[in-house]
């Protein structure tokens, strides 16, 4: 399903904010729950 573009933005301003914080595991969640990070993660969540 498409997200709505109001979630979007709610996710860039969290993931503006996380960037600034160099808080990368926050970067990082963010942009798989986007779907926008290409490598596959493991159920522990390491990179496959």
């Amino acid at each position: 399903a498409p997200l709505q573009s109001q979630d979007w933005t709610k996710n860039d301003e969290k993931l503006l904010q996380a960037v600034d914080y160099n808080d990368a595991g926050r970067v990082t969640s963010l942009l798989l729950r986007k779907g926008l990070v290409p490598t596959k993660l493991d159920s522990e969540g390491k990179s496959a």
